[in-house]
């Protein structure tokens, strides 16, 4: 969407220190942002200063487990895992030595499946929400949303629906070339 907008992504809303690998293009001028979120449209709506349009993807959740269980810490043993973290460095020791040794990628799929459908704050406070939930409390906002996987297939469809919602027009060569841009193949 940025590359779209000739905008910068500017990181997590509302989350100005957020370190994320997400940020590019910060020498664009735009009249645009475009921020990252994990929160519901609801949630985004309530924030006081808010007044985006909001591009919600939809990521399909048998993705969002295995991605999920790459990416999050899911401890096997989560009570042992938050009495660790009340002390210095008690979550990476968890991590390095109970986790590394205990922990295998059947365990953290189920974690992770555990999490998309039930949600789980301890284990990060964006997955609060079951994946239903979450795409539940999101249905009746004023957001266009668009699956992960539609834009990766057709690309060309989801933008023109993107850029409809933005009620912005661009040409097809300009088009053509943010999603070259944006392209995973690259």
């Amino acid at each position: 969407c940025a590359e779209l907008l000739d905008c910068p992504v500017a990181g997590f809303w509302n989350l100005p220190c957020h370190n994320e690998i997400a940020i590019e293009g910060q020498s664009r001028k735009s009249n645009y942002e475009c921020f990252k979120a994990h929160s519901t449209v609801r949630e985004l709506r309530e924030i006081d200063g808010f007044k985006g349009k909001v591009i919600y993807v939809v990521r399909n959740p048998g993705d969002v487990v295995v991605s999920g269980a790459n990416y999050f810490c899911l401890p096997r043993y989560e009570s042992l895992y938050l009495a660790m973290c009340k002390f210095p460095k008690g979550g990476e020791l968890y991590r390095k030595f109970v986790d590394s040794v205990l922990s295998n990628d059947q365990v953290r799929i189920r974690r992770m499946l555990e999490v998309v459908c039930s949600g789980n704050e301890i284990t990060n406070p964006f997955l609060k929400y079951s994946w239903r939930d979450h795409l539940e409390a999101s249905y009746d906002e004023d957001c266009c949303m668009v699956q992960f996987e539609q834009l990766k297939l057709e690309p060309l469809k989801a933008v023109r629906g993107i850029l409809d919602y933005l009620e912005v027009s661009l040409t097809e060569n300009d088009i053509a070339l943010a999603i070259d841009n944006q392209s995973f193949s690259k």
